[in-house]
């Protein structure tokens, strides 16, 4: 909740403070539970949304806004819906790795995405490493060893793509 500006829960706060940190940004960029939250609106979109992209966005946006879409919204939004349309056209492969899950390995694909788009600061996320325990698959023997083999992958593939695109040397990972 720090990072979201948001005071503890063990007092009454009678107004928040407005505030909008990268870290926001960031926050529900990478956390699964945002993730999941925008594909099920997406899902929505798609059911209640008719069948015209501005029609669907249009629908996403009163949801999301609680208010009428204004025109140029839904136009802002349908001009990048068409150029993301197309970069997903040209490169199929990464199009159906980016669409199956929120693994780390397609965090790495938008990460790279994003970098190429002039995006400044991207901070990936990837859950799954408390492996203190002894139950089947918290074990350290077991699991970690998988885990890293994913994660190591997953950066090696996005540091080849940068260095392929000649991001790389503009590019700080750490």
């Amino acid at each position: 909740m720090i990072t979201l500006d948001a005071p503890g829960r063990e007092v009454c706060t009678v107004r928040r403070i407005t505030t909008n940190t990268p870290l926001q940004a960031l926050v529900t960029l990478n956390d699964p539970a945002f993730v999941e939250a925008a594909q099920a609106l997406a899902r929505r979109m798609g059911k209640e949304g008719g069948t015209g992209v501005e029609g669907r966005i249009g629908h996403g946006l009163e949801l999301a806004l609680v208010r009428k879409a204004e025109p140029r919204e839904v136009e802002a939004l349908a001009e990048l819906y068409r150029r993301r349309l197309n970069v997903y056209k040209s490169d199929p492969a990464a199009a159906r790795a980016l669409a199956n899950d929120a693994a780390f390995a397609n965090n790495c694909l938008l990460a790279r995405r994003l970098a190429e788009s002039g995006v400044r600061f991207v901070q990936l996320y990837d859950w799954g490493w408390d492996h203190h325990g002894v139950s089947p698959g918290e074990d350290i023997p077991n699991t970690l060893p998988i885990k890293v083999g994913q994660i190591d992958r997953a950066l090696a593939a996005l540091v080849r793509d940068l260095k392929q695109r000649g991001l790389l040397d503009e590019t700080l990972i750490v």
